[in-house]
């Protein structure tokens, strides 16, 4: 059986809900079945060889909307969608298409049932809704617009492709003259997303909540989770560059407070554990030290790994990148400087305070020693 043969323009042009009327003369498709849903549409085309196409269009404007439908994969709308699709689908013999939330779905459908080949449009990542064996399954292609914005969110599989813009800003994609889209690049926000979604998720969450932190908006009203996708779009997109960088000096004082918080507590259990039968306390001094000189290097390191990860965010994200950049990258010059500097004078102060105890137990040693010998030497000249 022939199966339905559509450019990636043809397939453009019916997720985007375009001229389908002469496409369906041409292509002699009829519409088959049609399910409307609170912010979904689903429409199924027949062919003339039984062949399927199935077009999912997301009628919400508002994206968090559009993303509480995908990531509902239990909802009632899911249920039906999947039941609608299906119902449709001819084994080996149908295609599925759809532009932003849409084109989601259908990448969501692809992966998680058999017999659906197609290309989709500006669809935002859906990784996490998969397991490893639904993402292996998925063939479906998303092409992306190098200036679109809602495929930055979620992590995506590696069926992405890039178009390149159009000369006519009318249109969205550029397609050559055979109807394949034109390959373009992938924006510098869409890597800085995409190196998000890679971290790891305790690195991931850590980059979320400084976001969300520095941007100001923790005290408004919104009922969304930290690690929820579009929030942490939303609020990374609420960053401005001199708010960072004037942000910079408090972020080194908290910095510098939890340091010297961490070193006085150390230096208040030293001083007790000194006074308090000292010749009992010199192993517990270095142990308790060195489990000190660790948590401090723990906290540095973290310390480190989610400024430069939000430094790089920040940096990255910018829509123009000359806007402020030189200043922020002088004023991370000297943060840098300023850190390493506080560091190293943090690790003498430590270093000095365990030489202090070394000596001392070696002091502590040294007159137990004298005072044995003292002893026996009495015991000697006694006998």
């Amino acid at each position: 059986m022939k199966k339905m043969q559509l450019s990636e323009e043809q397939y453009w042009l019916f997720a985007s809900n375009g001229s389908t009327h002469e496409l369906q003369e041409v292509m002699q498709l009829s519409i088959r079945n049609q399910l409307k849903l609170e912010h979904i549409d689903a429409v199924a085309y027949s062919g003339a060889n039984d062949n399927t196409l199935i077009v999912l269009t997301c009628t919400s404007s508002d994206i968090q909307q559009g993303m509480n439908l995908l990531y509902a994969t239990k909802s009632t709308a899911h249920i039906q969608l999947e039941q609608f699709i299906r119902t449709n689908v001819t084994a080996g013999n149908s295609s599925i298409t759809g532009y932003g939330i849409g084109g989601a779905l259908g990448l969501y459908y692809g992966a998680t049932m058999d017999g659906l080949t197609g290309v989709v449009f500006d669809a935002p990542g859906i990784s996490k809704l998969l397991s490893q064996t639904e993402l292996d399954n998925l063939s479906i292609c998303n092409i992306i617009g190098t200036n679109s914005l809602l495929p930055t969110i979620g992590r995506h599989p590696n069926n992405v492709r890039f178009a390149d813009l159009p000369e006519k800003t009318e249109h969205k994609f550029a397609f050559d003259s055979a109807g394949n889209v034109r390959l373009g690049k992938p924006s510098e926000l869409f890597r800085n997303m995409e190196k998000i979604s890679s971290f790891d998720l305790g690195h991931n969450r850590k980059v979320r909540t400084l976001v969300q932190l520095i941007s100001g908006i923790k005290d408004q009203n919104l009922s969304i989770a930290v690690d929820d996708d579009v929030y942490f779009y939303y609020a990374l997109h609420q960053l401005d560059m001199n708010g960072i960088v004037q942000a910079i000096p408090d972020i080194l004082n908290h910095y510098s407070f939890v340091l010297h918080q961490i070193l006085t507590d150390w230096r208040v259990s030293v001083q007790e554990m000194l006074n308090n039968v000292a010749d009992r306390q010199a192993e517990p001094l270095v142990q308790h030290s060195v489990l000190v000189s660790q948590h401090i290097t723990e906290f540095t390191k973290s310390f480190y790994e989610d400024i430069e990860s939000l430094m790089t965010i920040v940096m990255l994200q910018s829509m123009n990148r000359h806007i402020g950049l030189e200043k922020l990258e002088s004023t991370m010059s000297k943060f840098a400087a300023e850190l390493e500097e506080r560091m190293i004078d943090t690790t003498n102060q430590l270093s000095q305070m365990l030489e202090t105890i070394i000596m001392k137990k070696l002091e502590i040693r040294d007159n137990r020693l004298r005072n044995s010998s003292v002893q026996s030497k009495s015991i000697v000249e006694k006998k």
